[in-house]
């Protein structure tokens, strides 16, 4: 009888340091992914004052400097010209606002749903000669997906497709999104150079679990299949009641996730 309760005792022992050893891993790794939320944010907030600096101030400061000078001259010819570039200004100036804007808050996303701002983010994208190759394979059918989870869902593609063309070395990228009633999956593949998971380096690693952490906010399953030499498939599935979602915050770390 002794010897029974001292293996209970035993057992009970281990199973409460157990789960004090999860409580302080998890503890460490709230403490962790907030810190990297705090310093996303002030890195998002950087980027963002420096672009409206030196793009916005300097494009409105050259419209400036062509009315000025529309103004002061007479001559028909010079001032037409200076106008022609206040006016070439103007537009510049008003893609970049829309691409700021767009950057912290999709206007499509709002106004269409999820589809019409993938696809919009994919038309955007910008990418310069020698940049992969990005393939929109989107499925849905019909069902709407709750603002929430469209939110997010959008964050976690826009952040696999952004670290996918930083870092892959790939050629061309797929981005798979198919919804069933209540239920999304996404898949982001590419056919670059592949890595292992285990060995990356602690920043990129945070973006991973950014992406894990966005998955398992829905109650959904995240996965990352990739090993060197082999591409990398990003993949996340997420069943959601329509309810249980009316509104999804906008976190700042929308632009890191392998790295």
């Amino acid at each position: 009888m002794a010897g029974a309760l001292a293996v209970v005792l035993l057992h009970r022992r281990r199973e409460r340091k157990l789960a004090q050893r999860e409580a302080a891993e998890l503890t460490e790794r709230l403490s962790t992914l907030t810190r990297r939320l705090f310093e996303a944010q002030e890195d998002e907030r950087r980027q963002l004052s420096r672009e409206m600096h030196d793009d916005l101030g300097q494009a409105l400061t050259a419209i400036r400097l062509n009315i000025e000078g529309a103004g002061r001259t007479p001559d028909a010819e010079q001032r037409a010209r200076e106008l022609e570039r206040a006016r070439q200004g103007l537009a510049q100036t008003l893609s970049a606002v829309r691409r700021l804007s767009h950057g912290l808050r999709p206007l499509a996303l709002d106004d269409h749903g999820l589809h019409e701002a993938l696809v919009v983010l994919v038309e955007e994208l910008g990418l310069p000669p020698g940049a992969p190759q990005v393939v929109l394979d989107a499925d849905f059918d019909g069902s709407e997906v709750p603002p929430g989870v469209a939110a997010h869902c959008y964050r976690i593609v826009q952040e696999s497709l952004t670290n996918a063309i930083r870092h892959s070395g790939a050629g061309r990228i797929v981005v798979a999104v198919e919804t069933t009633p209540g239920q999304i999956e996404i898949r982001v593949r590419d056919d670059g150079q592949g890595f292992e998971p285990e060995r990356l380096p602690t920043r990129r690693r945070f973006g991973l679990l950014g992406l894990q952490e966005r998955a398992e906010l829905l109650g959904g399953r995240f996965r990352i299949t990739s090993s060197p030499g082999a591409g990398t498939e990003v993949s996340v599935s997420i069943r959601y009641a329509r309810h249980r979602y009316p509104t999804a915050p906008e976190p700042a770390d929308g632009k890191d996730g392998h790295g």
